[in-house]
């Protein structure tokens, strides 16, 4: 799996390293999810490497190579992945009052909007409007602090989301390339929303709030159309029936 890897990504090592990077700090934001479309750039550049690795060519190039598909996938889908999953494994590191009261990295209390997100978003409608001068005292931390875990599994879940939105390109590039799945669209479309509707609470507060079932079947579907497609790359080519022309033949 690690040969696989370094097959793999060897033109992007440097990348890896800054995603990596990029996924601790966004991870040590106080509320994930709000600052979700702030990285999405690296979420997209990550899923198009890894539909990569279930493309036309790629399966080509393994079939004289001793790749099974479990070091493909350990190798060019698992492992690249927890580069960006350590963003939600950093987060669950500083579900702290202290660090939240400060306003983590910048030394900013709470603003209106942080304080918005954790009641409209979170469902922590007991915190007041404004953030206490004296802390907030324990009995609410004690409300509040198991909602910001439940966020931190949202973020995991539309990390997730992402990663394998993008489809399989099922032939080398050039004209007879495939058009790309509706699925993959759809999905993709979806993420979009469930971002927007989460940071811009004013611009759509006409639409639904979206809450934590929503968000694992957004991330189930989206692995599992992934997997569909990788399945019909890897899948043996069928046999063509024999028409009545070649049957005479």
């Amino acid at each position: 799996a690690g040969r696989f890897t370094r097959l793999t990504f060897s033109d992007s090592p440097a990348f890896l390293v800054i995603l990596a990077g990029f996924a601790v700090f966004y991870g040590m934001s106080p509320f994930a999810l709000w600052t979700a479309p702030s990285f999405i750039w690296a979420f997209v550049i990550l899923a198009r490497l890894i539909a990569a690795v279930y493309s036309a060519e790629v399966h080509e190039f393994l079939l004289t190579r001793p790749f099974d598909g479990g070091r493909r996938f350990v190798g060019g889908v698992l492992f690249p992945s927890l580069f960006l999953l350590l963003a939600p494994l950093t987060a669950l590191c500083f579900v702290n009052l202290h660090w939240i009261e400060r306003g983590g990295l910048f030394g900013h209390p709470p603003s209106t909007d942080a304080i918005r997100y954790m009641r409209e978003v979170l469902g922590a409608t007991f915190l007041p409007d404004t953030w206490p001068r004296a802390g907030l005292p324990q009995h609410l931390w004690a409300q509040l602090r198991p909602l910001l875990y439940l966020d931190v599994l949202r973020v995991t879940l539309v990390i997730l989301s992402i990663l394998f939105i993008f489809p399989i390109r099922q032939s080398v590039v050039g004209s007879n390339d495939r058009p790309v799945p509706v699925g993959s669209v759809l999905i993709f479309l979806v993420a979009v929303w469930v971002m927007a509707r989460v940071h811009f609470l004013d611009a759509f507060a006409a639409w639904p709030m979206p809450r934590l079932p929503f968000f694992a079947l957004l991330a189930g579907v989206s692995i599992a159309h992934f997997w569909w497609l990788a399945r019909q790359m890897s899948a043996p080519p069928r046999a063509r029936p024999l028409t009545d022309s070649s049957t005479r033949g």
